[in-house]
């Protein structure tokens, strides 16, 4: 049999070799492939694998914008982004690109798995001084209006590295680097930390009516220029003393970047023609600044912080009050002032504050030579926090005998304003724990105290009296009060304790109740329970309250039977009601009150008296400003 094969032809006996040997590697492959598979599925079942192991995983990418650079070695990167630090390692194309290190500028980095793949160092900046921030645009004197990048971020570089927001950018002072790219711009970099000495103030239009104006006629009292048209090809106009121009929303002048007005000497004033104040037109130190805007044309003051304050400090508070009071007025105003300029309130318009009540009073008075001397002999002095921070420097009118705290305006940083604090306004008087309750704060109301600093002034103690109940005009109020601040007017039902801001009050129908629900620290009106046969309602916060129960035409009676008008708020938060009735309708109402003002910080009529008795200006803010010092 072994031979068999031998009988045949000798090209037969080479075709059954190649047969036999194609069918050994045919049996061969199946062989390997078969115990490859075993042993794959061997290896996973050892491992406690799955076949899921075997897919390629997917990278991870990341992109930083506009970061911060803080170091680069050559091999690695060190930046500073939303408030955190990190560090990363360059991949061998980047680290072979660079030949370098950078540090101090902005970067894009693009990473894959944590590793740098890309980096773009942007290096294109400049300084200047900004006039105005808006959500998309910043403009800067000198360059005009500027887009802002949609990636753009802000670092302070002073003190503690911190990122900051657009808001933070200081308007009116040149410590800001900017960054562009494709023209817009990407970073802001606040560079160092300067004492800012010049304010810009929003002027109303005649007795504080409007923002805006639709006509402004304006001269000087002495020669001045005015420069207007877009950066930067403006043009530069010469006018004598008294030399009038007026201008229309859309003129000419307008077309083109803010428009300056500035008086070819220092001492120079701009007189506008068509704004009165209460003695007489408005005339103002330093520079105009013309912005025309879609509502009439925005009027911006721009003069030293110490040239406001001789218009600020006889505007709230009388020239005749001592010495020692107006210094602590003055000194209370330029820290209010300089705190706003940290962070302005009407950045789009380039503004840190306005010429109003909603801030400071100014230029409503001629300037006062006390007042003058004030201001002049407190030069520089501001309160500041135990933290080292320019205090919140409120103040009003008169007390009831006793003091507030931050929490009358609802604001969610009231918790930190831990120095103003609710207290007796008297000699040594004592700090408030505990808020006194209807029965104890009507009682102290009725019984005034003799040592109470402001025990003779006429707002001390008061009465309104509204003979008739008006419910279609006490409804008017809630509306308007409504539209205003929708979070302080809450509509619910009188039995329950749930009420919301979703609709504003439709329907009050007959007076039912009116009741002082909460009071906050001092004894403050806080929570207002208004009662209809058709509506309930819930009015938070002191000036909502004395909004809402004013009627506009009742006057106020001081305790000393002086008549005080009384149009638009109750003079203070601090008063208990006792209501007339006729079944169950209320037909009129008596507020029994004390005070002027909001009643937190410090009160003027209280400075004066304290001035009389030989305190001096620090001790008289030290008293209202619980652990701020002066310096």
């Amino acid at each position: 049999m072994k031979e068999w094969w031998k009988g045949l032809p000798y090209r037969h006996r080479i075709v059954c070799k190649c047969l036999a040997l194609a069918v050994g590697v045919v049996l061969l492959g199946v062989l390997l492939l078969t115990t490859g598979e075993v042993i794959r599925v061997l290896t996973e079942e050892e491992l406690g694998g799955s076949e899921e192991s075997s897919v390629p995983r997917e990278p991870v990418y990341r992109d930083l914008y506009n970061a911060w650079v803080l170091s680069d070695d050559g091999e690695n990167v060190t930046v500073y982004a939303d408030g955190c630090e990190e560090s990363f390692a360059k991949g061998r194309s980047v680290s072979g690109i660079l030949g370098g290190s950078r540090a101090e500028c902005l970067a894009d980095l693009h990473l894959t798995d944590g590793v740098i793949t890309e980096i773009r160092y942007k290096t294109d900046r400049f300084s200047g001084k900004v006039l105005s921030v808006s959500a998309d645009r910043i403009e800067i004197e000198g360059r005009g209006s500027i887009p802002i990048a949609g990636s753009c971020r802000g670092y302070r570089l002073f003190g503690t590295l911190s990122s900051l927001n657009l808001s933070d950018i200081p308007i009116g002072a040149e410590v800001t680097d900017f960054l562009l790219e494709d023209g817009a711009i990407c970073g802001f970099l606040l560079a160092r930390e300067e004492q800012m000495d010049t304010i810009r103030v929003l002027i109303h239009t005649s007795q504080y009516a409007q923002k805006f104006h639709q006509e402004l006629t304006l001269t000087a009292d002495t020669d001045y220029v005015v420069r207007y048209g877009a950066y930067p090809d403006r043009t530069e106009e010469k006018f004598l003393a008294g030399e009038e121009i007026t201008f229309l929303p859309g003129c000419g002048y307008l077309r083109g970047d803010r428009v300056q007005i500035v008086p070819e000497a220092l001492t120079g004033k701009v007189i506008l023609r068509n704004v009165e104040r209460m003695e007489g037109i408005g005339a103002y130190a330093g520079q105009m600044e013309l912005v025309d805007c879609p509502e009439g044309i925005a009027v911006i003051n721009v003069l030293p912080l110490e040239e406001y304050l001789l218009s600020v400090v006889p505007s709230e508070m009388p020239g005749s009050f001592p010495e020692e009071a107006l210094m602590a007025q003055a000194i209370c105003a330029r820290t209010y002032a300089y705190s706003r300029m940290q962070r302005a309130a009407f950045a789009e318009l380039g503004a840190h504050v306005d010429d109003s009540v909603s801030f400071q009073v100014y230029n409503n008075i001629e300037p006062h030579p006390n007042a003058t001397r004030a201001v002049r002999e407190t030069y520089g002095k501001k309160l500041y926090t135990p933290s080292g921070e320019p205090a919140e420097t409120f103040y009003y009118s008169t007390s009831c005998g006793l003091g507030s705290d931050a929490t009358v305006w609802k604001s969610a940083a009231a918790s930190a304003l831990t120095y103003l604090a609710a207290r007796e306004i008297r000699p040594e008087g004592a700090f408030l724990t505990e808020v006194p309750t209807e029965e104890s704060f009507r009682r102290f109301l009725a019984n005034p105290d003799p040592r109470d600093y402001e025990a003779e002034e006429g707002f001390y103690r008061w009465q309104y009296q509204v003979e008739r109940a008006d419910s279609e005009l006490l409804l008017a109020r809630l509306q308007e009060k409504y539209h205003s601040s929708p979070s302080l007017v809450l509509t619910g039902t009188e039995k329950s304790d749930e009420f919301t801001s979703e609709n504003a009050p439709e329907r009050l129908g007959t007076l039912t109740s009116l009741e002082i629900r909460k009071r906050g620290a001092g004894g403050v009106a806080e929570e207002l329970l208004i009662v209809g046969s058709e509506g309930t309602y819930l009015i938070i916060s002191e000036n909502a309250i004395r909004f809402v129960l004013n009627d506009g035409t009742t006057p106020v009676t001081l305790h000393n039977g002086k008549e005080r008008e009384c149009k638009t708020l109750l003079p203070s938060g601090f008063f208990y009601i006792d209501a007339k009735t006729e079944g169950d309708s209320i037909t009129g109402y008596t507020l029994i009150g004390g005070g002027y003002g909001h009643g937190a910080g410090m009160s003027q009529n209280a400075a004066k008296h304290m001035a009389n008795a030989g305190m001096s200006a620090e001790e008289i803010l030290e008293f209202f400003y619980r652990d701020c010092v002066v310096r």
